[in-house]
Formats: structure tokens, sequence, C-alpha cells
């Protein structure tokens, strides 16, 4: 039997049994669509969730703490000798205080984060606004998206606004601040996002005013899979650490367990839809039954019977599995822009919901063809075995 005798065979079902074979592949599409609209929201959510916690210089950020247990304090002699470990690429000090931010119209307390430039994108920090600061850039600051609501203006107000600073400097004593106001004008050039009213300050700006106390290194290994290596050998040395790799990779496995739970409901609503395709191929086989006598009588083959029996129920898993993914993507975009109209009416940001990476969409695809195939296994050798003098005295 040539290839193109067995398709015409086989798709005589759009034809003769149009309802039913639509409504077969229609069952498998509502499993797939469901498939794919539980694991892309999986996909979605997780990706969603990391990409605002992370970015990819974070990954291999570590941040690294005084420890009063073992005594070991956070200077420049750290700094010094974290030089010597050779999977740091760069070692940027922190000097964090508290202190006042003055504008024109307004006086906000508020915590100065003072540190090189490319400590923002080592932290995860996203821009929203401008730019990081820079060692061009003088007297540049950068504000917290937190500074839009507790100044009651718009982030675009604030850039290029001219502000001053005033610092509260530990005096020595026990709860003792001196106040020290920095006599320069300084520039908001960009907005980050953040919920609290943070200023990151340049530290070149303040190599003048005599400020050494470090609150923290955020240090940097050259790739994300030395992280561990790195913070080892920092522990060691008698200092705290921590990672936002370490948070990561919680979430990983919490999203992995989400997207089980969904995957395992998809495939309960695909395995009854392969149910509805098995029936169908058991009718077709018992209405077909003279019908395969006749071809039997003619000439063909079990192998030739078998061969229309599983192309037919291949044929409907595989419409099935297309019609599937349109339908998944269909909904996805009507969901996500129902979500998106309600974030944006509640004040929030439009995101996308739903990731459906390419492999899965051909692993969803051919799975559907798998279990047209296995699903007409059956049937198909029913009809390969049914004796022609049998089928034909039904007439």
């Amino acid at each position: 039997m040539k290839f193109i005798d067995l398709i015409k065979l086989s798709t005589r079902m759009f034809r003769a049994r149009t309802s039913r074979t639509l409504l077969t592949i229609l069952g498998i599409g509502v499993g797939t669509a469901t498939i794919l609209f539980l694991i892309s929201l999986g996909f979605g959510v997780q990706e969603v969730v990391l990409n605002r916690i992370t970015t990819s210089d974070s990954l291999s950020s570590i941040d690294v703490y005084s420890n009063d247990e073992t005594g070991k304090k956070i200077n420049q002699k750290t700094v010094d000798q974290f030089s010597y470990i050779n999977e740091l690429e760069k070692i940027i000090p922190l000097m964090k205080y508290d202190g006042q931010i003055i504008t024109e119209d307004n006086l906000s307390n508020t915590s100065f984060f003072i540190t090189d430039p490319g400590y923002l994108s080592m932290d995860g920090k996203k821009m929203l606004l401008g730019e990081m600061l820079s060692k061009e850039m003088e007297n540049g600051i950068v504000l917290s998206s937190a500074f839009s609501k507790i100044l009651g203006m718009e982030m675009e107000d604030l850039m290029n606004e001219e502000v001053e600073i005033v610092l509260n400097i530990p005096s020595g004593e026990q709860g003792q601040f001196l106040e020290k106001k920095i006599e320069k004008t300084f520039t908001v050039i960009g907005i980050v996002e953040n919920d609290r009213s943070n200023v990151f300050v340049s530290a070149i700006d303040f190599q003048d005013q005599g400020l050494t106390e470090i609150f923290l290194l955020k240090v940097k290994a050259w790739n994300s899979n030395q992280v561990d290596d790195v913070k080892a050998v920092i522990e060691k040395l008698g200092y705290k650490t921590s990672s936002i790799s370490e948070v990561v990779q919680q979430s990983k496995k919490f999203f992995s367990v989400v997207s089980l739970i969904l995957a395992i409901l998809g495939v309960v609503a695909l395995f009854v839809s392969s149910i509805g395709m098995f029936n169908t191929m058991i009718i077709t086989l018992l209405e077909r039954t003279e019908e395969i006598g006749i071809m039997k009588a003619i000439g063909a083959t079990d192998k030739n019977i078998l061969s229309i029996f599983i192309f037919e129920s291949a044929l409907m898993g595989f419409l099935g599995g297309v019609s599937g993914v349109l339908m998944g993507f269909l909904v996805q975009n009507v969901f996500n822009w129902i979500v998106n109209f309600i974030a944006v009416r509640m004040g929030g940001e439009a995101f996308d919901l739903f990731h459906s990476p390419f492999w899965f969409i051909c692993l969803l695809l051919t799975s559907s063809l798998l279990i047209g195939i296995f699903t007409g296994l059956i049937p198909a050798r029913k009809a390969s075995v049914v004796d022609p003098l049998e089928a034909l005295k039904r007439r």
C-alpha cells in the first residue's frame, strides 16, 4: 500500500464521521490545553518571582557580614584579605548611615548606602528610570521607588531633582549621633525598584568626608558555580555570609513541587480525553468490520489494516495536540489580559503570567501523537486480525 493511499483511507473519517472525529480531537485538545495552561502558569509565576529578586550578577554575589561570635569585623583589612581569593571577581564595600534627604519642599528620614558603582547590579536591584551609579557621574544619587509615595511625587518628577544630604554619624557613645551635613548638592540620576526608602550614593563623592565604617562587603564570584566554594572559604575565615542564590534554590524547589502538582492535574485531564479517543476507535472498528472484510478479500494484508487504524488514531492525537496548543495560548492570553487589567487598575504593573518554553510545546505535541498511537494499538490489532469471511457474513 502506497503512503498516499494510506493517507486517503485514514482521512475518510473526517468525511464519513465528521462530528465524532472532531469531538474526539477536541477532547484531546482540551486535555492538552489544560496541561499547557497549568504548566505554563507554573513556569510563568516562577519566572516573574525570580526576575523580581535576581539579576545575572546577583546570582554569583555574596554578602559578607561581621561575626560577633568569632570577633571578626568588616574593615579595610578584610578587603585586602579577600583580594587574595582567586575565585572572586569583585569586592565592593558598603557603608550604611541613617540620615535625612532634603528636597526643595520636603525632608525625609532615610538610610544611605554609600558604595562603589556596580553594587546595585550585584544586589539584584533593577532600574526603573535613569541610570546606575558610575564613576563618571559626580554627585549623582539613586533613589528607591518608595520615595515616589513618601514624597508624593511621580517617579518621572523625581528625576534630576536636586537634593541635600545630612548623615547621622555614630559619635562613639552608645546611642549618640552627630549630624553631618554634606556640603554638596546631589542630583537624582536614577530610580531603582525597592519597597524601602533607601538612597544609594557613590563612595567617590564621600572620599573627603572621613567615613570608614563598613557595614558589609558585597563580593562576586567569577561564575555562579563558584558561590558555594567562595562561601566556604569566607566562613572558614570567620565571617558570616548570605547569598540570593540560596533564596533562588529554595524558590526553584518550591516551584518544582507546584509544577509537579499542576502536571498531575493536567495529565488526569489528558487521560480522561484519551479514554474518549479509545472509545471512538473501538466504535470505528465495530462499524467498519464489513469494510475490513471487503478490503482483505480484495488483497489488503493484516499489516495494511493495522497501519490504517494506527495512522487514524495518530492523526487524531496529533491534531488534538495542535488544537490544544492553540486553545491553550488563546486561554493564556485572555487570562493574562484580565489579570493585567485588574493589576493596572489597582495601581500595579503589567506582567506576563505565563511562560511556555519551545521544548515544552514540542513535548506536548509529541505526547499527543504518542497517546494517539498507543490508544489506537488495541483497536488496530483487533482490526488487523478480523476474519474476512466472518466480517462478510454480517452483511
